[in-house]
């Protein structure tokens, strides 16, 4: 009985061995069975299936290689040799797919063996990276399970954005705010960075943010400032944790998605007056 589930058959594995519970398994079929039919348990002739993408450091900094792991398996019936292994990454969430590497296999794979195809990449950019890796052999006759993708969170240079003001006194009724600059020629997602304060009051991004090449974004805790300064809402991000920033002097730190410094302000009571800004 525990061999199967309700409503499902049971399936033999390798039809040339015996029949043990380890070579029988419930069907995969989404009807339940496969009768009269090739079972959906079953390899067949030629297969080659991509294992889980894996990277090394799993936090990797900015200017850091990051080593690339694929494991090929053959899940078929007869040995394979002569196929590829294609990584490709995307930096914008949105399966703009880029090509980074193609790695030939040369060796035999025998059925129910495995290889590891693996590559060092030398500069990735910062932010979030989507790679994915594609196996790719004439022979194959399963294309599902040839894919494999993986989420790297890779940190940014010093500076990369900047603290560039910060109304620390506003007058009376108004929010505080902390103003950030991207003075690249890249769009820079803002989602996991966060702005905190001395005692580590944090403003964290949740949302999928972007900051345009030299442009500006706010990071407050209300929508107020918007119409206080004619400005579009979109150039607003509200977060309901933003920091109380301190009056009588303060060091600000900005933080991107591994949370390194990338920016830092250290200020002082006396460089303004009530209601103006630090620039």
């Amino acid at each position: 009985k525990e061999w199967g589930e309700p409503g499902r058959s049971i399936e033999k594995i390798w039809h040339e061995r015996a029949n043990s519970q380890r070579n029988w398994l419930p069907s995969a079929s989404h009807r339940g069975a496969t009768p009269a039919a090739f079972n959906s348990v079953s390899p067949r002739e030629y297969d080659l299936e991509i294992n889980p993408l894996r990277f090394e450091p799993e936090q990797p900094q900015f200017g850091e290689a990051v080593q690339l792991e694929a494991i090929v398996r053959n899940k078929g019936r007869n040995a394979l040799e002569n196929f590829s292994v294609m990584l490709f990454y995307d930096t914008t969430g949105a399966a703009n797919w880029n090509v980074l590497s193609v790695i030939p296999m040369t060796r035999v794979i025998l059925p129910e063996d495995s290889v590891v195809a693996s590559f060092v990449w030398q500069s990735p950019p910062s932010g979030k990276i989507r790679v994915m890796a594609e196996v790719s052999a004439t022979a194959d006759l399963v294309a599902e399970n040839n894919r494999a993708i993986a989420q790297m969170e890779i940190g940014f240079g010093t500076r990369a954005l900047v603290l560039n003001e910060v109304m620390f006194d506003p007058a009376e009724g108004e929010p505080e705010w902390v103003e950030i600059f991207n003075p690249s020629n890249a769009a820079i997602s803002l989602c996991k960075w966060f702005v905190e304060d001395e005692a580590r009051g944090r403003a964290t991004i949740t949302a999928q943010i972007f900051i345009p090449p030299r442009s500006f974004r706010v990071l407050t805790s209300s929508l107020l400032l918007a119409s206080q300064y004619g400005l579009p809402d979109s150039l607003i991000i509200v977060t309901q944790n933003f920091p109380s920033l301190n009056q009588s002097g303060e060091i600000v730190r900005l933080r991107d998605l591994n949370n390194n410094v990338i920016d830092s302000l250290a200020y002082e009571r006396d460089w303004c007056e009530r209601g103006k800004s630090i620039e």
